[in-house]
């Protein structure tokens, strides 16, 4: 059996071929044996048991035996109460409310690449974009067909506006595309969207949220940590767990879990081990050892108090004890130049590296350093130790090779200079007093009898046969109090009556003391909601007189007062994701396949290039917040009034509901409005060149009415002149004045007909240089467009200069 407990680590500045496996097992006892004598601004155990029974409507009597035993234990003072003490719970629904609100939240996440060649790729292709949005532009404006655009090049920009949105918004490498994918699959997988609310359930009823990030089966998991059973080496200014020296923790596992979890570090001994169950051996697993707490110097009884054996069962679970510390790990910064490109090179190497002939000779130098290194061990009960190694993912940056962090992520809230303080913490002095205030009410009813008759049973006239079970019954039926006035009469005179009415009431009713009770439990109901934040009007309880806009102002304030607690978790999730996606890289070996179904039920299959995928780091944004909860609750408000006026159609309005991500809502909208503006341009442009081309139809046919019109006037005139000169023959002499031998009359005719072909022609001439003007007008307008496209291509490249 394991019986050594440290109080301190062993050296952690040594060599890796010092650290035995002695060595590793002390670690492992020494972190396991931490407590005691530690506090660091965490609530005790007995603390967080409390909380988590009064949302389970369970109270500590002794929390109250100031009340149900004012004068001591001992005291005969303390008669029986006509009551009894219980949990009339008001702030459970506060919590599930804000549960609720957790779960309701988009969870959109975005992977972006920090460092590494995701970033040189993305450089490289949003030069290549640039350029081809240019090239399109140009052509266009020269009159080139473009080629016919199918599938995802639909999708692609046209415009420089469109290309700086698509880089904003939608440009990513395949690394980043390959990250987004590997998150998707493990929200579904490792069901992130449950074990984060979990997690923030924890955060209000104990102040703490904790969640582990590991490999199993060679699958990142995700776990969601109790912090009952938690400890670290809590910074007083620093409320991050992963950013500990050490954490711990105690998990109560049947043999079945250890060896789904464990079974790859198992052996055959230790397994029939576990399946015997013998507490008796030497060897046995001790399902009674303690775990100490850093936080806490609360005694036995009291950590008793909570039935810590409670919490499992003897027979079939074991103590499993995972601990993990920051060693230290020598290692070299090598630092040369290339010899092909001559530029200056930095690498690490361990502490097995030395500098070969070839490195000295290019002037290679080589400097040792410690810097810290994440390990971890698990302890099963006391019988054995597994997997005591170095944590296979070292999360640390590629920029700052001396930090690392825990494998555990979370988060102490409400910590600064004092004890770490929930939201339950803050509500629980109401909460017992509102059960006070219900104890003294039910004492109350119960002491209420209402109106009382009150008479002299001497007046019952047992004279005449009648006893007191008699005169209740008539009294009960027919509502009449028979008395006998004779009966109260002087002794031995039979004749005489009593002088002395003894008939009166008594007012039993506690009406007045019960409205009062009632009035001070809603002023604490008030009191909770204004401390907590989750006021009567954000559950929903408003009454008639409340105005819309008083009841929204009411609810937007108190929703200030929970951001708090909603923005630090949702710091709390970007870690986690940031450390799973780290976790996959060594989880995922080669290339992984990625099957899963999107909520909208669309299939994906992705595989991961892993190789490619860990070359780059990457941070993880998670789009949150309440302004854009707010944002996106006013855009789904004027949604319908957008469909009835046009301006948003179906198809916009069933994306935006699928969309979850504030910002991809507002860059979509934004798109389809300028789609929109563009097919109104486009549209305008079309009855504006129909109308132009219907005025030149309509100046046409003027034009031809008019070329009609001169064409018969000059027939006319043709004809006038036949008809003269026919006339002119047939009446009058020939004469042939200048002897040529033709008769004036057809000379005269000749030139009138040469000068009407003349006029003609001037006419057909003007048409043609009008024709003419308005092609050159086409052609330059044509070339101040081309003007126009190089100077916005010549402004952009400016802008987008590298400086």
């Amino acid at each position: 059996m394991i019986n050594n407990f440290y109080t301190a680590l062993p050296a952690q500045k040594i060599a890796l071929s010092k650290k035995t496996k002695t060595w590793r097992e002390q670690c492992v006892d020494a972190i396991a044996g931490f407590g005691s004598s530690r506090t660091n601004g965490r609530t005790t155990r007995y603390r967080k048991k409390t909380n988590y029974n009064l949302i389970n409507s369970i109270i500590d009597p002794a929390d109250l035996e100031y009340v149900l035993n004012p004068y001591g234990k001992d005291s005969s003072l303390n008669g029986g109460e006509p009551a009894q003490m219980r949990c009339m719970n008001i702030i459970a629904a506060k919590i599930n409310l804000l549960k609720g609100e957790e779960t309701a939240r988009p969870f959109d996440f975005t992977v972006v690449a920090k460092n590494g060649a995701a970033v040189d790729a993305k450089e490289e292709k949003k030069k290549e974009l640039i350029m081809q949005v240019a090239n399109s532009i140009i052509e266009k404006a020269a009159g080139i067909a473009q080629p016919q655009q199918t599938g995802e090049e639909q999708q692609q920009p046209q415009s420089f506006s469109e290309a700086e949105r698509y880089i904003k918004m939608s440009l990513r490498d395949i690394r980043e595309e390959s990250g987004n994918a590997i998150l998707e699959h493990l929200k579904e997988d490792q069901k992130l969207k449950l074990r984060f609310n979990e997690g923030w359930e924890h955060a209000l009823v104990a102040g703490e949220e904790c969640y582990y990030i590991g490999i199993v089966g060679k699958e990142p998991r995700l776990r969601t940590v109790n912090p009952i059973n938690f400890d670290f080496d809590k910074n007083p200014d620093d409320p991050c767990i992963e950013n500990g020296d050490w954490a711990r923790e105690d998990r109560f596992m049947s043999t079945g879990q250890i060896i789904d979890e464990f079974g790859e570090f198992l052996t055959n001994e230790q397994i029939d081990l576990l399946e015997s169950n013998d507490y008796s051996t030497s060897n046995g697993l001790n399902n009674q050892m303690y775990p100490g707490w850093a936080y806490t110097k609360e005694s036995l009884d009291a950590y008793n108090k909570v039935n810590y054996s409670a919490d499992r069962s003897q027979s079939s679970y074991h103590t499993v004890s995972t601990v993990v510390w920051k060693s230290l790990k020598k290692v070299g910064f090598l630092s040369y130049m290339d010899p092909e490109t001559g530029e200056p090179l930095d690498t690490m190497v361990d502490e097995s590296f030395s500098l070969s002939d070839d490195l000295k000779e290019i002037g290679a130098e080589l400097e040792w350093r410690w810097i810290t290194e994440v390990w971890k061990g698990t302890k099963v009960g006391d019988a054995f130790y597994l997997d005591i190694n170095p944590l296979p993912y070292q999360l640390r940056s590629m920029d700052n090779p001396y930090e690392s962090k825990l494998p555990y992520v979370g988060r102490v809230y409400n910590a600064t200079n004092s004890m770490s303080t929930s939201l339950v913490d803050l509500m629980k002095p109401y909460q017992y007093l509102y059960n006070i205030m219900w104890y003294r009410l039910e004492a109350e009813i119960a002491k209420s009898k209402g109106k009382k008759f009150v008479m002299d049973m001497a007046m019952i006239p047992k004279s005449k046969g009648m006893d007191i079970t008699q005169w209740m019954y008539n009294f009960d039926t027919l509502g009449i109090a028979f008395v006998n006035s004779l009966e109260e009469g002087r002794p031995g005179d039979p004749n005489s009556v009593s002088k002395f009415n003894q008939f009166t009431s008594i007012d039993m009713a506690m009406s007045q003391t019960v409205g009062q009770y009632i009035s001070i439990m809603d002023k604490i109901e008030d009191m909770i909601g204004e401390l907590s934040g989750v006021n009567r009007q954000r559950q929903g309880q408003t009454f008639s007189s409340e105005t819309t806009g008083g009841i929204e102002r009411a609810v937007s304030q108190s929703s200030y007062i929970t951001e708090p607690y909603f923005y630090a978790h949702n710091e709390v999730k970007k870690q986690v994701l940031t450390q799973l996606l780290e976790a996959s890289k060594i989880a995922y070996e080669g290339s992984k396949k990625i099957h899963h179904i999107l909520d909208d039920m669309q299939r994906i299959f992705i595989e991961v290039d892993m190789d490619k995928f860990a070359d780059s780091e990457y941070s993880v944004f998670v789009s949150n917040s309440l302004e854009d909860k707010i944002l996106y609750q006013k855009i789904e408000g004027l949604a319908q009034a957008a469909m009835q006026n046009g301006t948003l159609k179906f198809a916009d309005l069933i994306k935006m509901y699928k969309t979850k991500s504030i910002s991809r809502l507002s860059a979509d909208l934004e798109l389809a409005e300028e789609k929109r503006m563009q097919e109104q341009q486009k549209a305008s442009e079309q009855q504006n060149q129909m109308a132009q081309a219907q005025l030149q139809q309509d100046a046409a046919d003027k034009q031809a009415d008019r070329d009609n019109e001169n064409m018969n006037k000059q027939l006319d005139r043709e004809n006038k002149i036949d008809l003269a000169t026919l006339t002119a023959l047939g009446f009058s002499e020939d004469k042939d004045i200048d002897n040529d031998g033709t008769p004036d009359v057809l000379e005269q005719s000749k030139i009138a007909l040469k000068q009407s072909e003349i006029a003609s022609k001037q006419v057909m001439q003007a048409q043609k240089l009008s024709h003419e003007s308005s092609e050159a007008s086409k052609n330059r307008s044509l070339e101040r467009d081309k003007i126009a496209a190089s100077k916005d291509i010549a402004k952009y490249k400016t802008k987008n200069k590298p400086k």
